[in-house]
């Protein structure tokens, strides 16, 4: 028992670990890095626009003892035309955000003296984008052809699409509809075989992610106008209608001149110029 006894730590021991312990979770507390994420540890981005993430040290007395180093998928970002890296303010500054630039990006604060890569203060930033979505607004089609809408959509995490038709849900279950994917993003193609007339209506594409949860998501709509078979005929058949007019305008013109120019040529005709019986028996009388 004694032994037992002389194995357990002191009320001073368990003191001096209590405090310890709460000591470096408020130095862990009192420098860490701190950045500028919209929720949690999301930045939004949006297309073709300025992106700016900066990240600093909570402790300001400490700040200028660290130099804030930027990761993208755990390799170093490298500044080009678009990226900028300004050290005074630590900033990554993206003048134009694309595709290329959403991801997984780490800063970390490395100290000025011992340029230390071990044991450094981080802290991750998911950069996410919102959909954008491109679809013309007319889509002509004739009559029994296939009819292919394509929901062209750009996001990260891959959005989620959906379709209506005049705001209604599109009927599955007409066996001449159906789905296809684009690489990552499913239902990006609505396909409809044998197009009828009564497939004309306003087709919308609806896709969603995690950066624009909160609100409608991003929307498209195209009108499908569907041709009648013979359509494409019609002008053919114009022409050909035209050019019918055209050579029985010019028949009939023709048949009227050679009609006239006959009858001028018999009235000008003299009547001595006439083949009578009389005037043969006159030239042999000469003879």
């Amino acid at each position: 028992m004694d032994t037992l006894r002389s194995m357990r730590p002191s009320a001073h021991a368990l003191a001096l670990l209590i405090v310890l312990g709460c000591f470096l979770k408020l130095s862990a507390a009192a420098n860490s890095v701190v950045a500028n994420t919209d929720h949690e540890n999301y930045k939004t981005m949006e297309y073709n626009k300025q992106l700016v993430l900066q990240c600093n040290v909570s402790n300001a007395e400490s700040a200028n003892q660290f130099v804030m180093t930027w990761l993208k998928e755990g390799k170093p970002v490298v500044p080009d035309d678009k990226i900028k890296i300004i050290e005074s303010e630590n900033k990554l500054v993206i003048s134009k955000a694309s595709e290329e630039h959403y991801g997984n990006y780490t800063c970390q604060a490395v100290n000025k003296k011992t340029n230390a890569t071990e044991n450094v203060m981080k802290k991750s930033i998911h950069v996410i984008m919102g959909p954008v979505i491109t679809m013309p607004s007319d889509t002509p089609v004739v009559e029994g052809e296939r009819l292919r809408l394509h929901c062209s959509v750009k996001g990260y995490p891959t959005p989620l699409v959906d379709w209506s038709v005049d705001g209604k849900v599109v009927n599955i279950s007409d066996s001449r509809i159906k789905f296809e994917d684009d690489r990552d993003v499913r239902k990006a193609y609505l396909l409809i075989e044998n197009v009828q007339m009564s497939d004309r209506h306003s087709y919308k594409c609806k896709a969603s992610n995690i950066a624009n949860q909160d609100n409608t998501g991003a929307e498209a709509a195209t009108f499908v106008r569907v041709k009648d078979k013979l359509a494409a005929l019609w002008p053919f058949l114009g022409i050909c209608a035209e050019v019918a007019i055209l050579c029985t305008i010019i028949l009939i013109y023709e048949k009227k001149r050679n009609k006239a120019e006959l009858d001028e040529s018999d009235t000008d005709q003299s009547p001595e110029q006439k083949n009578t019986p009389d005037h043969g028996k006159d030239v042999r009388q000469r003879k």
